[in-house]
């Protein structure tokens, strides 16, 4: 009885008022995850789900913050066999908040950066309420065997295409593949729900987070739904999170519609966020290289394009300028640091280096600091691509918009200290 109420709506409008609420909320149900008995926890927590929907962030929290000290009692063989399905069942459930409820968990302000006033990429209410959910789903992760994690796993991936026919030649390739292990240069594009799709890649990244090079190797799964990600483009972009001036198209789905609208959703945007932070995570920790060449060509372009199609659904400059300083241009040098190959290096160098037409100032410049984070990160070695990349400098130096012309001279600084020559003479 206990239970039910703290995870009620109530609870969470008095702690709107008063955060101490729901403070005491928490602590009551904490010893309850810690020592109830599973069999009589789990049964009735599909139906409390549904009533925390309805309470927003604070009761989602609440309930999985419950369900992942309840995961934790988990401990033996036996224990895990006899209910992580039951486990998962729940957050199969509760993995469609993004697509369904997203209404519910309201808009984060933007924030800024405590050490120096530089704005950051606010984290939506519905970010928050699928971490909570995220967080318990791996707390249960982290008691199974190397085979049931790949079983929890590919059941995530699976969920994702659900909306979709699973019996054209793409899927049944896919499944073909996803038995292979997801071997490099196998996968095939299919159609994948696009808030499934954020949602299956953000599970991704907490779980290589967690896990590390453990978890390299299934990365390999969710390569087309990184690569649908990165292309993915809406008939339409949602007002007062899309390009400035474009009207807002009538959507297909009333539902989507009304949670995108009031929670500040932008799908394009979730979904290259989503995919930029996966890639980051992928080559970071990523010691047997799974991430090779074939993987670069699969994804260098689309992950590039994103410096002009981020320009679509930025509300503004600054929040333009946010996502390529803090995610974008922070995974392009990751993946170049991880290649250690010079050829690969070309590739992704001359990719950048073609936005440096792009109409736009922005993304101008962008390029241009991308390619001097190149050198900054890798060094000396970096300088085998300085004949190819003179020519690009060279028209910099040129550009008509002073913010690019800066931050080319910050780049030839940069090229001069680690050749210890002047540039001048390559740039008559």
């Amino acid at each position: 009885k206990l239970l039910p109420l703290l995870l009620s709506p109530s609870i969470s409008t008095l702690a709107e008022r008063d955060p101490l609420v729901g403070e005491a909320a928490e602590r009551a149900l904490a010893p309850i995850g810690e020592s109830a008995p599973i069999r009589l926890v789990l049964p009735p927590a599909a139906k409390w789900y549904q009533a925390a929907i309805t309470g927003g962030l604070g009761a989602i929290t609440r309930l999985f913050n419950l369900l992942r000290r309840l995961a934790a009692q988990l401990k033996d063989a036996n224990q895990v066999n006899q209910y992580f399905k039951k486990f998962l069942k729940i957050y199969l459930l509760a993995f469609d908040l993004r697509r369904l409820h997203s209404a519910h968990f309201g808009v984060t302000p933007e924030g800024t950066n405590p050490d120096g006033g530089i704005p950051v990429v606010p984290k939506s209410g519905i970010d928050q309420a699928e971490d909570a959910v995220i967080e318990a789903y791996v707390a249960m992760v982290m008691k199974l065997t190397e085979t049931q994690l790949l079983q929890v796993f590919l059941a995530a991936i699976q969920w994702a295409s659900l909306l979709h026919s699973t019996n054209t030649p793409a899927n049944k390739k896919r499944k073909t593949d996803e038995r292979k292990g997801g071997e490099s240069g196998t996968e095939t594009l299919v159609k994948a729900d696009p808030k499934r799709t954020v949602t299956v890649l953000r599970v991704a990244c907490h779980l290589e987070r967690k896990l590390g090079p453990i978890f390299t190797p299934y990365l390999g799964h969710v390569a087309e739904h990184v690569v649908m990600a990165l292309g993915y483009m809406e008939g339409s972009v949602k007002k007062g999170s899309g390009k400035r001036g474009r009207k807002r198209k009538a959507a297909s789905n009333s539902e989507d519609n009304d949670n995108e609208e009031f929670s500040g959703e932008c799908v394009p945007r979730d979904m290259a966020r989503a995919a930029v932070a996966v890639l980051k995570e992928w080559v970071i920790n990523d010691p047997d290289h799974t991430f090779d060449k074939t993987r670069l060509n699969r994804f260098c372009n689309p992950l590039v394009d994103l410096l002009e199609r981020a320009l679509e659904w930025s509300k503004d400059d600054t929040e333009y300028q946010v996502f390529v300083d803090n995610e974008l241009a922070p995974s392009l040098v990751a993946v170049c640091a991880h290649l250690e190959d010079n050829n690969l290096w070309k590739t992704l160098n001359h990719a950048v280096m073609t936005k440096g037409e792009s109409p736009h100032a922005k993304v101008r410049c962008s390029a241009v600091g991308i390619i001097k984070s190149f050198y900054d990160k890798i060094g000396e070695e970096f300088l085998v691509l300085l004949p190819e990349t003179v020519p690009f400098i060279s028209e910099r130096m040129e550009d008509p918009d002073e913010n690019v012309e800066a931050a080319t001279q910050e780049l030839i600084a940069v090229v001069e200290k680690l050749s210890g020559e002047d540039l001048d003479s390559y740039l008559r």
